[in-house]
């Protein structure tokens, strides 16, 4: 259920940050297996060259170390599309080399499968670190056809997140895992920066951070600080009346 609600807050989050697609629906069907449904080009976004409307590491899939994932793949697109497990390479190569791990891609990685085709893979994530969900196809990852995996050694169920693509990567403006995005009277959205340690308002137009509470990337429990923030909630203007 974790995986799910981490799933439905996501897609809530692109909803409300006006982001395009949907992210990779995860289903914890017993504990220690995941299911990931990738669907290749289900959108025009990046030219077609994404996983479910999300490309260049838009979005992260999080498991924890030894799970078993199950991928489903379907290629939404006109031109032939794969998946494949892969380290991750600030820059993407022109084809796809071996798969992270035994089993990790669909059939024919570097020749894809056709529009309309499914095709269901299984891997154990018995190494942690930073991977990437890529299309194998030649070019297809240098287009942007990829996403985040990470294996991690502390993380208790499967995750999902999307990050702004109008966010920088780095510096004060990066967002860190975003979650519980809720619209504003005034159309701005507030939102969870998680592992930034703060809460932050969204300018809708602008799509920049104007207002912050907790201090950049830094946990405290005293005024002014949060320690890994889980929640943001509205306060009525009667409250405390």
């Amino acid at each position: 259920m974790a995986a799910v609600a981490a799933a439905v807050l996501a897609a809530g989050l692109s909803a409300a940050l006006g982001l395009a697609g949907s992210p990779p629906d995860i289903v914890v069907p017993q504990p220690g297996h995941v299911s990931v449904t990738l669907v290749a080009g289900s959108t025009a976004a990046d030219g077609g060259f994404n996983f479910n409307g999300y490309a260049s590491g838009v979005s992260t899939v999080t498991v924890p170390l030894d799970w078993t994932d199950t991928v489903k793949f379907r290629n939404a697109a006109t031109p032939p599309h794969s998946a494949v497990v892969l380290p991750f390479a600030p820059r993407q190569p022109a084809e796809a080399g071996a798969p992270a791990f035994p089993g990790a891609a669909t059939p024919r990685p570097t020749s894809g499968l056709p529009r309309g085709a499914t095709a269901t893979f299984s891997f154990v994530a018995s190494r942690t670190g930073t991977y990437e969900f890529a299309c194998g196809v030649p070019d297809h990852a240098a287009a942007g056809m990829w996403d985040y995996l990470v294996v991690s050694p502390v993380a208790r169920t499967a995750s999902v997140a999307v990050r702004a693509p109008f966010a920088p990567r780095s510096g004060p403006g990066a967002l860190d895992h975003p979650s519980l995005a809720l619209e504003l009277a005034n159309g701005n959205i507030i939102l969870n920066d998680d592992f930034n340690q703060r809460v932050i308002v969204l300018d809708r137009t602008t799509k920049r951070i104007i207002w912050q509470y907790g201090v950049t990337g830094v946990p405290g429990r005293e005024p002014g600080y949060l320690r890994n923030p889980d929640g943001v909630d509205i306060k009525p203007a009667a409250f405390g009346r």
